[in-house]
């Protein structure tokens, strides 16, 4: 456990039973332990159970890997469980199994082809499986309804049941059609005009670059020498074993860090602010020592972000 990241990054920090999630979490642990107690399972699912339990109670992230790995364990106990609901039925055409599939089916479809800005190439293959076997589904129900009469009685198997619902599983885990639909070309190089004209002014081997903890990823993708960016274990004094990067970076950003004597500390000859980072981006907009050559809106994560690009008037 690290304060200096775990306290001001959500995804890494341990679980809380104040947050849905956590809720969800020790919840579900609970009910393990209780299955486990009750029932003879196999070392191998007692071991990948608990390990993943103590990887969901170190970081919320671990939380989403428990609940998709430990739930085999519920289907190993529950293997021998007949469904009294599916009991009075001999096949999968019977109103009870088909109509909540029906109606899950017509809606997704509904909602992929009114989806604002679809472009096929943005998504996944896992998706035009599902879409594809939902669509078939609901051919072989009218080609049957049509040949026996009947809407739900159909003596023809309804033989995509089961792929469908496989589908849907990976459904949930990746985000949902509907999400994974939305054109987001504009946002693969969100940050693009931003450097784009940064390097016009300057060549990259020249720049030495202060940038956020989201923004210094790009920034080295694009050749620039940068301060930090999204892996904030590699930037923890308890791990580096050098500086405390990250700790500098919060500080900076909470105004517990002296902007001016920071910047002139590791010469940076240009600063990228977003909104995101407040304190340094207000005082830099007022300081007279740092001039401004960059101020717009870019799109991150789906929205608006302001970004500021500074240079130091000495540089």
């Amino acid at each position: 456990y690290d304060p200096d990241i775990h306290n001001h990054i959500t995804e890494i920090a341990p679980p809380s039973s104040q947050n849905p999630l956590g809720k969800l979490f020790f919840g579900f642990s609970t009910f393990l332990i209780v299955l486990y107690s009750r029932k003879i399972f196999p070392i191998r699912y007692f071991l990948m159970t608990f390990g993943f339990m103590l990887l969901g109670f170190l970081i919320n992230r671990g939380v989403f890997q428990f609940l998709m790995l430990s739930t085999f364990p519920v289907a190993y106990a529950y293997k021998n469980w007949a469904s009294k609901l599916a009991s009075g039925t001999s096949n999968f055409t019977t109103p009870k199994m088909i109509l909540p599939l029906f109606l899950l089916c017509v809606g997704e479809i509904y909602k992929f082809f009114t989806t604002s800005d679809l472009n096929l190439n943005f998504i996944p293959m896992i998706d035009k499986i599902f879409m594809f076997l939902m669509i078939l589904f609901l051919a072989i129900f009218i080609f049957t309804y049509k040949r026996d009469g009947k809407i739900f009685d159909c003596k023809t198997p309804i033989i995509c049941i089961k792929p469908i619902a496989i589908c849907l599983t990976f459904q949930f885990i990746f985000f949902g059609i509907i999400f994974q639909a939305k054109d987001r070309s504009k946002d693969i190089e969100p940050l693009k005009p931003a450097f784009d004209f940064l390097l016009e002014q300057d060549s990259p081997k020249n720049i030495i670059l202060w940038t956020g903890f989201n923004e210094g990823g790009y920034a080295g993708f694009r050749g620039v020498k940068y301060y930090v960016d999204a892996r904030p274990e590699i930037f923890s004094k308890s791990n580096n074993q050098k500086e405390g990067i990250i700790k500098e970076y919060f500080d900076l950003c909470s105004g517990d860090l002296d902007y001016e004597e920071f910047f002139k500390r590791y010469n940076f000859t240009h600063i990228f602010v977003t909104e995101n980072e407040l304190i340094p981006f207000l005082m830099l907009s007022k300081d007279k020592n740092y001039k401004m050559i960059f101020d717009e809106e870019l799109n991150q994560f789906g929205s608006k972000i302001h970004c500021k690009i500074f240079k130091p008037v000495d540089k």
